[in-house]
């Protein structure tokens, strides 16, 4: 819990130092916006005995439906299909997939500069579904079955540069956090494409 206060003190602290040194100036216009962007994500699964797991460099198309309210604040949907992997039996193998999505909404804070770059801030929470099985052999019982959802906290940070009052070209980073033993914690690298309307 420390750690993750700690997370949001830093992401609210980099946000206000930013606000003193930027300059006035609307780099992107209000409105709804729509995008895409390349992911890479990498997961983490922590233990009890406070061990953690490293897995992850896969890379998925990301959709972005967002509205920016105003110089300093949006607030933006995506939908990241992680993993959709499938085995048929085979012989006396059994059969085994691998499912997971995730689909987020987060408010951003955003500050903009004049000369068109803008960093942010955002925070939100992840619907993280998770639906495995594998057999070894058929008809012994699954080593492994898990059809599970859940709800998980998501802190990001990020920089934009807006060719145009209408779009925008998008780095950032993510993290959603693990909840329960089965669903991992989430890290995400995004490089993303948006058009204002």
């Amino acid at each position: 819990m420390i750690k993750k206060l700690s997370i949001i003190a830093g992401v609210i602290s980099a946000f206000t130092l930013t606000t003193a040194f930027a300059a006035d100036g609307v780099n992107a216009k209000t409105g709804l916006y729509l995008g895409g962007g390349l992911s890479m994500t990498a997961f983490a699964y922590h233990d009890n005995e406070n061990h953690w797991d490293l897995s992850g460099g896969m890379g998925s198309l990301v959709p972005i439906i967002g509205y920016r309210f105003n110089d300093h604040f949006a607030l933006e949907w995506n939908y990241n299909s992680l993993m959709d992997d499938n085995t048929d039996a085979n012989g006396i193998w059994g059969p085994s997939h691998y499912r997971l999505w995730t689909s987020s909404l987060a408010g951003k804070l955003i500050q903009p500069w004049s000369n068109g770059f803008s960093v942010y801030g955002k925070a939100g929470l992840a619907v993280t579904h998770q639906d495995a099985y594998s057999q070894l052999i058929v008809g012994t019982p699954p080593m492994y079955d898990v059809d599970e959802t859940v709800v998980q906290p998501l802190l990001g940070v990020g920089v934009s540069y807006n060719f145009t009052q209408s779009t925008a070209i998008d780095l950032g980073v993510s993290n959603q956090f693990q909840v329960g033993d089965d669903i991992p914690n989430i890290a995400t690298l995004m490089l993303g494409l948006t058009y204002t309307f």
